[in-house]
């Protein structure tokens, strides 16, 4: 850089001589960056019979460099750990998933440690199943199970099967777009991370019917407010809001007669080594 004389005026002086006449100057540039989680993202599946305790990654935050445009609009960065190639406890090494619009990761990779175990399955009963999409105007009755309630073996890790609460699941069943009629539902099981379903029930059986409509009460199958009173009823339009088997317009309509208190999960849990079942 050439250095110049001015005056008082900021006006330059001519024939000023300067000493240096000339500097070398170093201007430090830094990009913009932010500081975001680390999301861990599992693919493919553990080998049959292990399932995975726990995972502990070396580190839970990277610090991402680039546009401050494009910064803003990440809030996490993934990392991808392949479960197919894991046969054992043990260290991987895993590099953070980098975008073209992001210039600098750091770390840039991290090491997970990974604690597989032999697989084991428990099974927890009465479990409430929550029904959704339940059109305005019509009603439904679960006839099977008979219960009205939902019976879930699932497979994990020992010590994580040992935590598991009948709280820590959802079961719930979508009736949306079904007029009156029987239906056999799928249910949809939201368990923990590492916990998976491996048997017990997979859809139940329903009645839909016009509200107003009278129907015969089959022997051994609860009625409309007995079959309600092992879950919870969502219609369209609105929020959960009771044991009533009824759509009506957004709102559940009060039942005809009092509802059964809700049942309490039992707590029967059985527990058995299943080393053939995959994680």
């Amino acid at each position: 850089m050439k250095l110049v004389a001015y005056d008082g005026s900021g006006q330059e002086i001519p024939g000023a001589e300067v000493d240096p006449a000339v500097l070398e100057v170093e201007v430090p540039i830094t990009n913009p960056f932010k500081q975001v989680p680390i999301q861990l993202k599992l693919i493919g599946q553990l080998p049959s019979g292990l399932s995975v305790e726990n995972l502990t990654p070396s580190a839970e935050q990277a610090t991402i460099y680039g546009p401050q445009t494009e910064l803003d609009k990440i809030d996490f960065i993934e990392a991808d750990l392949n479960l197919s190639e894991v046969t054992k406890s043990g260290k991987v090494d895993i590099t953070l998933n980098k975008s073209d619009a992001i210039t600098e990761v750091s770390p840039a990779a991290i090491t997970v440690d990974v604690q597989v175990v032999l697989t084991q399955t428990r099974t927890i009963q009465g479990l409430p199943i929550t029904i959704k999409g339940l059109g305005n105007g019509l009603k439904m009755q679960i006839m099977n199970p008979a219960s009205g309630q939902a019976d879930i073996t699932f497979k994990g890790a020992p010590a994580v099967l040992d935590k598991l609460q009948p709280g820590d699941v959802s079961v719930e069943a979508d009736l949306s777009g079904r007029g009156p009629g029987t239906y056999t539902i799928p249910l949809n099981v939201n368990s923990p991370r590492f916990v998976d379903q491996s048997g017990g029930n997979t859809s139940i059986e329903v009645e839909i019917a016009n509200i107003g409509t009278e129907s015969t009460p089959t022997p051994g199958v609860p009625t409309t407010d007995e079959a309600a009173s092992g879950g919870v009823i969502e219609p369209d339009g609105g929020e959960p809001t009771g044991t009533e088997a009824e759509g009506t317009g957004g709102t559940v309509g009060s039942p005809t007669s009092s509802p059964s208190p809700t049942p309490t999960p039992s707590s029967s849990l059985s527990s058995s080594p299943s080393p053939t079942d995959g994680a």
